[in-house]
């Protein structure tokens, strides 16, 4: 292969890097002048280690079905050439809230640790004291000598007698000793002993209580045990010293916040800047265009377009970058040969994308040049899209190939209308939902879409805003974005409305 070629075709593979694969510009939309054109030298130098163009190895698969912009002159240059770059339009801060406090006078908690919380007063109060009183006292035999009954003050003695009897009879016992006239006072207890012996028999010991009522209380307990108290509440007049609360001022919370940062609130998703307010309009936060309505609630859903060349994908990463849906293609149709190829990451991409938690659709870039070969290609993405469970949208793509002698270029505009007709009717008719895709110069010379006006556009124009004329539902706004989570580069798009593309 001579050097021109190899050159043409390896700027054909800097110029794929955009992922809406084959979704060029044309003079129509981006006219790079030639000054502005990469040249042999130009590309030499960007090369690792400056790498001579004849040591670069080359998949002339892979060169033939990215697209690549081409210029007026016919020379294909890379998409570094003018790619755009995005400036923030607001500062990135972390999501967080800061609840809004004020400061006001209040009562003080008495803290007991805290002198601060708290004065000391002093005040003569009657308080009820509780006395503990003996009301029994008993003697070290354990019978009960005084005790405090019914307001009064009862003194015990005790008596006994003694008594013999041959049968245990506790009856006759009492009543011989009554007879023999030995006691005095109530019986307060009765013991019975059995004898052993020649003299067998029943031994009885009869203790006798006589009660006496005092005047007042025992003024002898020496010796004596207290058995019993009860309490005794009194009221007495005492100085008394009582903690109470001061006016202190006090930082209290007020139950508003001030945000900072993404927030979903009520099912509607903000962004506050830097100064607490929300954000509105069309915004640009590291790096993804998002678009707010005027009261400041997030109307857009931020995408990525990815092929196999994009890596492998971390996408949870992706996700929490602030991406909600995912374009990945599933195949392509070579450039040269019209062979069908399978994208290697298609089903990886798609189960990681879904498992993150985006919504998915896939795009199959196009070279077909019969309408039987749009519908193939069509089956192509409906059996892809059974296969991963995805019903829209599906995209069919196309643009111009890095060297223009892509087997696709020499076709009318016409007929490739009759092949994009013949790819959506066909998707229709499998009951899924057909996209057509394309740079938006791209869209504008090589189709009629006027003749397509029901089918939903996936419009690629790198630029600050989209001039294109007609209308479309995915913008890819850079072909060339980076994302966390993705190795290569990606595809950056938006969709601004109710985002009832994917199904």
């Amino acid at each position: 292969m001579k050097k021109k070629t190899l050159c043409l075709c390896l700027i054909g593979l800097l110029a794929a890097a955009g992922l809406l694969t084959g979704c060029t510009r044309t003079s129509e939309e981006l006219i790079l002048s030639k000054e502005n054109s990469a040249t042999e030298e130009e590309i030499k130098t960007s090369l690792p280690e400056n790498k001579d163009l004849d040591e670069v190895p080359l998949d002339e698969e892979e060169t033939e079905r990215e697209a690549a912009p081409v210029p007026e002159d016919g020379k294909a240059v890379s998409r570094s050439a003018y790619s755009v770059t995005l400036t923030d339009t607001v500062k990135y801060v972390e999501s967080s809230r800061k609840e809004i406090t004020r400061t006001e006078k209040r009562l003080s908690v008495v803290d007991e640790n805290d002198p601060s919380t708290y004065q000391i007063v002093r005040k003569e109060e009657a308080v009820e004291v509780q006395n503990e009183i003996p009301c029994e006292y008993q003697d070290e035999k354990g019978f009960p000598r005084y005790v405090w009954n019914d307001g009064h003050w009862y003194e015990y003695e005790y008596s006994s007698s003694d008594i013999t009897l041959d049968e245990d009879n506790e009856e006759l016992a009492l009543m011989l000793l009554e007879m023999m006239g030995d006691s005095e006072g109530e019986v307060y207890s009765v013991n019975c002993e059995v004898l052993t012996g020649t003299n067998a028999g029943y031994a009885f010991h009869v203790v006798y209580r006589n009660e006496l009522t005092l005047e007042g209380e025992p003024s002898d307990t020496t010796g004596l045990i207290v058995s019993r108290k009860r309490t005794e509440t009194t009221t007495q007049k005492q100085m008394v010293e009582t903690k109470v609360p001061v006016e202190v001022e006090k930082t209290v919370p007020t139950g508003a916040y001030t945000y900072y940062g993404w927030q979903e609130q009520e099912g509607s998703v903000y962004y506050y800047d830097e100064h607490g307010e929300k954000v509105s309009g069309a915004q640009v936060i590291q790096g993804i265009r998002y678009v707010f309505d005027e009261d400041g609630k997030l109307i857009s859903q931020a995408g990525v377009d990815v092929s196999s060349k994009s890596g492998t994908i971390d996408w949870k990463k992706v996700k929490e970058s602030g991406i909600s849906f995912a374009l990945i293609r599933c195949g392509y149709r070579g450039a040269s040969t019209g062979e069908l190829f399978e994208d290697a990451a298609c089903t990886a991409n798609v189960a990681g994308a879904r498992a993150a938690g985006l919504s998915v659709g896939l795009y199959f870039y196009s070279q077909a040049v019969t309408e039987e070969e749009a519908t193939e290609e069509a089956e192509f993405i409906v059996q892809a899209a059974r296969t991963c469970h995805v019903t829209a949208p599906l995209v069919i793509t196309g643009g111009y190939t890095a060297d223009l002698a892509g087997r696709a270029e020499g076709v009318s505009p016409e007929e490739r209308t009759t092949f994009t007709k013949a790819f959506c009717r066909k998707v229709h008719e499998d009951g899924m939902m057909p996209m057509i895709g394309g740079e938006a110069g791209w869209l504008s010379s090589s189709l009629d879409m006027t003749a397509l006006p029901q089918e939903q556009i996936w419009v690629a124009q790198e630029n600050s805003s989209v001039t294109w004329s007609g209308t479309y539902q995915i913008w890819q706004y850079t072909a060339q974005g980076s994302i966390d989570g993705i190795p290569g580069i990606a595809g950056l798009n938006i969709i601004t409305g109710d985002g009832r593309i994917f199904q």
